[in-house]
């Protein structure tokens, strides 16, 4: 599946990310799964990816920092500050005069660095961010809250919240209504010691977290700014109605089945079956299933092509992937799963897609990944989804990382429906480390009846 490994390292930077993945989750992030898989598939796959820590913030458009008349803090202000309000947010903070920001329907941005709000990375100096979002959003997913400390205990008991070997400070009560606590970590792979503040604040229905992030050396000089900006915030009924814009993410189309004829390879790898679609987004999915039906081992990168053709047999697209198992026995079947952009296409409309073809290619470049045991899974249809949970095992010499979990679903006559793949709770396995797993799929499974195929990958920790 292309792109896995670098969809691997998103994931781990979300992670990582101390405030802002549960503000993100909390809070309604706008970002989807299914877009962020999407882009990942783009990406071609590397050998090394280097992970940088983040705080990752949800994709948005800049908007213009607004002058509003200034409103009451009870906390000191701490050298030269100006006020900072977010009408479409409902939120009025201070902020130091000298650094950027930028403003959206979830929250608002600080950095020292401009660069900084790219990714709200504390690299090239402090960042600071704050999501808001309706109080009801948290407790559905936790229960009743009643004030900040039930708020930040909810928050910091989220399994994975804090990275492993992290640390976590006292509560300090800036307001009634505002609570901070400082936490700390060394991320593994720079080695680099991030710390942050992390806050969160109640005003009637509506909530917010926020995080001032920065590097170890920068601590003590930026901690009262934190504590500053987090104490200053001010939250209020959104007053500003955003603008809606017709953009690829709201428009929606008819979903569809696409004919499509597909070619084996020499009579070394056969297709089973394969299917070919147009999804709600205006892109093309295919899922396909390939057998080894000769007497050797594949190792190297199988590809898979497909172009998407008009009615008239003309091309608008020609597209690659690769088969998702890294190693092919004779007899063992590997699943195919990928897509295409429907705003890639060369020529014509998502409209003037009528039928497309597939077929293989074997490549010289040899795959570095590497098999490991699925213990046991089960799984089946229910009302709204289709899940398959089991247990992974490193059954290997050498820990394992960027571990992937991959099943098919097939309709009523055996063929394929869709294909599912996720990642276990651990991002790394020792040798004989076990982790669950979780697969779902919430759209287009709805003619499958039953999967199979459940096999799982990793890459050697060198």
């Amino acid at each position: 599946m292309n792109g896995l490994t670098k969809l691997n390292s998103v994931r781990r930077m979300v992670a990582l990310s101390l405030a802002m993945l549960v503000a993100v989750i909390t809070l309604a992030c706008s970002c989807q799964l299914g877009n962020l898989t999407k882009l990942a598939t783009e990406i071609a796959p590397t050998k090394a990816v280097v992970v940088q820590t983040a705080i990752l913030k949800p994709t948005r458009a800049p908007a213009p920092t607004q002058t509003p008349t200034p409103v009451p803090t009870s906390v000191p202000v701490t050298g030269k500050m100006t006020l900072h309000t977010n009408e479409e947010a409902g939120l009025h903070i201070q902020y130091p005069a000298d650094w950027f920001v930028e403003s959206e329907a979830e929250g608002s941005y600080f950095a020292k660095a401009e660069s900084g709000l790219d990714t709200m990375d504390p690299t090239d100096g402090p960042v600071f961010g704050v999501f808001v979002g309706p109080l009801a959003d948290i407790e559905t997913g936790v229960g009743t809250i009643e004030s900040v400390e039930q708020l930040m205990d909810a928050l910091l008991s989220e399994e994975g919240f804090i990275p492993e070997g992290g640390e976590i400070g006292e509560y300090e009560t800036l307001r009634p209504d505002v609570l901070v606590v400082p936490a700390h970590w060394v991320d593994k792979d720079t080695e680099q010691l991030w710390h942050v503040l992390l806050g969160v604040t109640i005003s009637g229905k509506r909530a917010a977290v926020m995080a001032g992030v920065t590097a170890a050396e920068e601590w003590e000089s930026y901690l009262d700014v934190f504590r500053t900006m987090a104490g200053s915030v001010e939250l209020f009924e959104p007053t500003a109605t955003p603008q809606v814009v017709p953009t690829k993410e709201v428009m929606k189309f008819t979903a569809r089945e696409v004919p499509g004829t597909a070619t084996d390879l020499n009579g070394a790898l056969e297709f089973n079956s394969y299917r070919g679609w147009m999804d709600e987004e205006g892109d093309f999915q295919i899922a396909a299933e390939v057998t080894n039906v000769s007497d050797r081992t594949y190792n190297t990168y199988i590809d898979v092509y497909w172009r998407l053709l008009d009615a008239n047999g003309d091309v608008l697209l020609e597209d690659n992937s690769f088969l998702d198992r890294p190693i092919l026995a004779p007899g063992e079947k590997s699943s195919f799963w990928s897509f295409s952009w429907g705003g890639d296409l060369e020529t014509g409309t998502v409209d003037d897609v009528a039928s497309y073809e597939l077929w293989l290619k074997l490549s010289d470049l040899k795959r570095s990944e590497v098999m490991i045991e699925v213990v046991e899974h089960s799984g089946g249809p229910a009302k709204d989804e289709f899940s398959v949970k089991g247990t992974v095992r490193n059954n290997l010499d050498s820990a394992v990382s960027d571990i992937y979990v991959y099943a098919t679903l097939y309709d009523a006559s055996g063929n394929v429906v869709t294909i599912l793949y996720g990642w276990p709770d651990s991002d790394q396995l020792a040798p004989g480390e076990e982790s669950a797993f979780t697969l779902w799929a919430w759209n287009d499974w709805e003619d499958a009846v039953s999967y199979g195929n459940v096999f799982a990958t990793g890459s050697p920790v060198e």
